[in-house]
């Protein structure tokens, strides 16, 4: 696990335990705390539009698909075109 990812999953303990703390701190405080880590963890990923998994993918067999994928059914032919979409 590189820096980075060792900063998300810190950043994504902390709102866990602040969460947990919500009776004791109020809702103002939480609040605010809230924002501060998720512009913190915001910044830290930083996609380009595709999509930021945090966690294992189960798909069951299925393709994941992070971004754009289109499929092209050609008659009896199909062709998979991959990249940005946009």
């Amino acid at each position: 696990m590189d820096d980075t990812q060792k900063q998300i999953a810190e950043l994504g303990e902390k709102l866990a335990r602040l969460e947990s703390l919500r009776p004791d701190l109020g809702d103002a405080v939480t609040g605010k705390t809230k924002a501060d880590l998720e512009t913190q963890l915001r910044a830290l990923i930083q996609t380009g539009g595709g999509a930021a998994v945090s966690g294992n993918v189960s798909t069951q067999g299925s393709d994941f698909v992070g971004r754009d994928k289109i499929l092209a059914a050609l008659a009896d032919r199909s062709a998979v075109i991959g990249g940005s979409a946009a």
